[in-house]
């Protein structure tokens, strides 16, 4: 099987057919929006965090400073529960546009033309067949998690108890025996989800797209994609370093093309730690820093956009064509072999 062929078919694809990064693009902008008014808000608030945590001697009393505690984690908790209900809209209108990307790129592995509102709207179709595959998915994630946080528990309850006996703090036999243990768990932790993203990498990709390509019900998908994905287990393997691979490189390129962007967010804090370090009364940043932040925000929101969407539409019409190559090579075998069959000679 030629890999680069695959790939080079994938990319080729999504430059013939820019619609495909259209629906996928619809997909994330919701995410994207609200990563970009999370950044803003976050920023800010860290920003007053500081200028006030500085003031703390500046005639601030003990009630003036749980006051602006208070404020603070309310208004922290408010945003988070904002954010999280735009997560959600913004994950499932990303359900229906992956359902869409992946039933368009079909056609256009066949040479068809892409159309964006039939690709949505098969992707409304798909979207419960889609989360339900997620879900199906996060439970190793869900596993592995659980069992590091009983691991962790175990951890902490030895500290306390070599606490409560009076553990002195300079035994450095006591203090390299929990550095090892953290290190441990953070090591087990590593490797669990290296072997998770691998066991996902390999078996969940093809039951999404016999989902929608094949409009097969859940339960057949999940039969399917892993047969497919276990009939062809290196193959599998090798598209999935080779999609990494390929992802990695799509990161760094938009990180690249972010630093810009990344300096003008740190603006206000130069401009209060700058204050600071003079002596000068604690205040917030000059009105230029806070300009700074907003083009800032306002650019790295556009390049996670546009970084999420291609890196998804590149994902999503790769493994199309993986199924597609994958689906066409076990039917030339089985027609190779009854070929064969039929022109061996009848037995006596």
């Amino acid at each position: 099987m030629n890999y680069g062929d695959i790939l080079t078919d994938t990319l080729r694809i999504i430059w013939r057919e820019k619609k495909l990064w259209v629906i996928s693009a619809v997909g994330v902008l919701v995410f994207s929006f609200a990563t970009m008014i999370y950044a803003g808000v976050a920023m800010g608030w860290q920003v007053n965090w500081m200028s006030n945590l500085m003031m703390m001697d500046a005639g601030m009393t003990e009630n003036d400073i749980i006051d602006w505690l208070t404020r603070f984690s309310l208004g922290y908790l408010a945003m988070m529960g904002f954010m999280g209900l735009f997560g959600l809209v913004g994950y499932v209108i990303n359900l229906i546009a992956r359902a869409g990307v992946v039933a368009e790129a079909a056609r256009a592995i066949r040479g068809e033309k892409t159309d964006i509102s039939r690709g949505l709207g098969r992707g409304v179709h798909k979207a419960a067949a889609y989360f339900a595959l997620d879900l199906l998915w996060s439970l190793p994630w869900i596993m592995a998690g659980l069992f590091v946080m009983f691991l962790a528990l175990i951890l902490a309850g030895g500290m306390f108890e070599a606490m409560r006996s009076g553990w002195p703090a300079d035994d450095d036999g006591a203090v390299f025996g929990l550095v090892s243990g953290i290190f441990a768990m953070m090591g087990l932790l590593t490797c669990l989800a290296l072997i998770i993203a691998l066991f996902r990498g390999v078996f969940a990709p093809l039951m999404y797209q016999a989902s929608v390509i094949d409009d097969m019900p859940l339960g057949e998908a999940i039969r399917e994609g892993w047969r497919l994905a276990k009939e062809n287990i290196g193959p599998m393997v090798v598209f999935l370093l080779l999609i990494w691979v390929v992802l990695i490189a799509i990161a760094i390129l938009f990180r690249i093309l972010a630093t810009p962007f990344s300096f003008m967010l740190m603006g206000p804090w130069f401009g209060v730690l700058r204050g600071f370090e003079e002596g000068a009364t604690p205040s917030g940043p000059a009105a230029w820093n806070w300009g700074l932040m907003v083009i800032g925000i306002i650019g790295m929101g556009a390049l996670t956009w546009l970084w999420k969407s291609l890196a998804q539409t590149v994902y999503l019409v790769y493994y199309a064509r993986v199924y597609e190559a994958l689906r066409e090579g076990n039917s030339a075998f089985v027609e190779m072999e009854a070929n064969q069959e039929a022109s061996m000679p009848a037995a006596q």
